[in-house]
């Protein structure tokens, strides 16, 4: 099932503890090994995924009520992580009950791209209080 306006998910009703314990059932090993042949730094990976898992957290958490779009860097542990679609399909599942599609359509810099962006990042500093990072560095 696609989350999506029919699916759990549509409201929201996972809570920061719920997404925590199913973000520690993953095994992320290959998304940081896939990060490392790009030349990211060990502490670089860490800070990348630790930002990657706040962005499943906030999806989680709000849902489909809000487009959100992943920033900076995290957005290319996420396209590791759809890249392996078998795996990506099962963990979607595990996290979400339902799977989270990745849309290319949108441009990076395109108006709804920075509207997302600015929704992404009122939601983060809501519930992380504290400013989202641009990039990790």
């Amino acid at each position: 099932m696609i989350c999506g306006a029919d699916t759990r998910l549509s409201a929201g009703e996972l809570s920061e503890g719920d997404m925590k314990i199913r973000l520690a059932g993953i095994d992320w090993s290959f998304v940081s090994k896939k990060l490392s042949t790009k030349g990211f730094s060990d502490e670089r990976i860490q800070k990348v995924m630790a930002e990657y898992h706040k962005f499943l957290i906030l999806f989680g958490i709000v849902g489909k009520s809000v487009e959100l779009s992943p920033w900076g860097e995290l957005d290319k542990a996420w396209h590791e992580h759809v890249l392996h679609t078998t795996k990506y399909r099962k963990d979607s599942l595990h996290l979400f009950d339902c799977f989270l599609e990745h849309n290319p359509e949108i441009e990076l810099g395109s108006e709804r791209n920075l509207k997302n962006t600015e929704a992404t990042r009122q939601e983060y500093e809501k519930y992380f209080k504290e400013p989202m990072p641009e990039y990790v560095e």
